[in-house]
């Protein structure tokens, strides 16, 4: 999915072409009011292909951006679309661009017709066409907002799991490189913590995570056995503040 769609473009160029031949071909009126009627369809139909490649650029942001087993996401502070939820919330855009065009149609084929039998000030194709622009976009950006926020719940929450697991696959790390039963016992119930350690999608918790990420990492499995028991009650310390800190966050 790159760029704009050829249907797409096909579909916008034959509506406008059509349009255009049959202003030519009719035999009516044609003077400023009209022309203004064809020119706000034929600006339509430019925007509604501008948000139809703004819609698909954020689908090809969405292929790069997702990795593994397609719910990771890679640079998820780049890009536009960066789930697929935040993409899906993002095609009424395009059918509401859609309905922009059919809308404006309407109201420019009513304003020719009326034109051909009583006199129409300018203002009315200009106005009717500038509210009709401006309802479609206050519409366009609630749907994108409502996106964007979904999106940002949705990485929020990814990155905060993603955490989690870093933090256990280096905890299994260090529990196949310790040689003290003692250490090892404890990196496995430690590991069974972080298991069980409640992901939830909070920017707060951002810090937390990364003291208990650098707790863990600090773990130096070649020293003795009394220093790395040392080390991982530093991370448990800091991990059930991390839990704490999720509980409050949870409250009402």
């Amino acid at each position: 999915m790159k760029g704009i769609g050829k249907f797409q473009v096909l579909w916008m160029a034959l509506l406008e072409g059509l349009a255009a031949v049959l202003y030519l071909l009719l035999p009516i009126k044609r003077d400023i009011v009209t022309h203004l009627c064809i020119a706000a369809l034929l600006a339509a139909g430019i925007i509604c292909l501008l948000i139809a490649r703004v819609i698909t650029r954020q689908a090809d942001s969405l292929n790069r951006c997702l990795v593994g087993d397609g719910r990771s996401i890679k640079n998820a502070g780049n890009g536009t679309a960066r789930t697929p939820s935040g993409l899906l919330y993002r095609i009424p855009g395009w059918l509401l661009a859609v309905l922009y065009v059919i809308v404006q149609a309407v109201f420019s084929v009513i304003i020719i017709v009326v034109r051909q039998y009583l006199s129409v000030s300018i203002l009315v194709p200009a106005l009717g066409s500038l509210v009709i622009l401006a309802v479609f976009l206050c519409l366009l950006f609630g749907i994108m907002s409502q996106a964007n926020m979904i999106e940002n719940i949705e990485i929020t929450g990814r990155i905060q799991t993603d955490n989690l697991r870093q933090m256990r696959e280096e905890v299994q790390i260090l529990i196949s490189e310790t040689e003290g039963n003692s250490a090892r016992k404890a990196l496995q119930t430690l590991s069974d913590d972080l298991r069980y350690s409640d992901p939830v999608s909070n920017i707060a918790l951002s810090s937390y995570d990364e003291k208990v990420l650098t707790a863990i990492q600090q773990i130096d499995p070649g020293s003795g056995e009394e220093d790395i028991l040392r080390q991982i009650e530093q991370v448990e310390q800091a991990l059930k503040t991390r839990n704490h800190m999720c509980r409050e966050l949870k409250e009402p």
